[in-house]
C-alpha cells in the first residue's frame, strides 16, 4: 500500500493533489504543530496586477502548544467576504467560473471554527472535481507519539504502508538510511 501525508493546506496547489492521487491512503497532518505563515492558513491566488495573499486569520494565543487540528480561525473580521470577493473579481472572466463559483459562495458562507476543518472541506470537494478518489484520514483521530521521521515511519507502520510518498521538503527531517 502507497501512503502519503501532508498538513492541512488553505487553497493548495496542484502538487498535493498529484500526490494524493500517487497513494492508497491520504493522511492528513493535523496533528502536528501549527506554524505561523505556512501554507496552512493562507496561499496566493493570481489577480490582474500578479499573484497575492489570501490568509485566514488564526487565533495564535499559545499557537506552539496547539496542532493544526486545535488552531481555530479568527473570525472578528470578515474575512470570508474578503476572499469570495477577491476570487469572484480576479476569476470573473475565467472559463469555468460558473461552475465553481457556486462551491466558494457556499464554502464562505458557511461559519468555520477551526482552520483544519475548512482545509479539508475544501480539499474533498477539490479532489471530487478532479476525480481523484483515495482514502483519506485524519491524524488527529490517532495516538501518535513519535515526531519528524520516526512518526512518518509510526504512521506507515500504522496503517500497513510499503511505500511512502514524500514531497520535495521532506527531505529535511526524513531519515532515509534509518527507515
Amino acid at each position: 500500500m502507497i501512503l502519503t501525508a501532508h498538513q492541512p493546506a488553505y487553497l493548495p496547489w496542484f502538487g498535493y493533489f498529484d500526490k494524493i492521487s500517487m497513494s492508497n491512503l491520504f493522511i492528513i497532518m493535523d496533528g502536528v504543530q501549527f506554524e505561523k505563515n505556512s501554507f496552512t492558513n493562507r496561499n496566493q491566488i493570481k489577480g490582474p496586477n500578479g499573484a497575492f495573499w489570501l490568509t485566514v486569520p488564526v487565533k495564535l494565543e499559545a499557537h506552539y502548544d496547539k496542532t493544526i487540528a486545535e488552531t481555530e480561525i479568527d473570525n472578528t473580521g470578515d474575512w470570508r467576504r474578503k476572499h469570495l470577493k477577491s476570487i469572484e473579481q480576479c476569476y470573473i472572466k475565467a472559463k469555468f467560473y460558473n461552475d465553481y463559483i457556486e462551491f466558494f459562495r457556499d464554502c464562505y458562507g458557511r461559519p468555520w471554527t477551526y482552520i483544519s476543518e475548512l482545509n479539508e472541506y475544501m480539499m474533498r470537494w477539490f479532489l471530487k472535481q478532479l476525480g481523484i478518489r483515495r482514502r483519506i484520514q485524519r491524524m488527529s483521530r490517532f495516538a501518535f507519539t513519535k515526531t519528524k521521521a520516526d512518526l512518518v515511519l509510526e504512521i506507515c507502520e500504522k496503517f500497513g504502508a510499503n511505500d511512502f510518498i514524500s514531497g520535495a521538503l521532506g527531505r529535511d527531517y526524513l531519515d532515509i538510511e534509518k527507515h
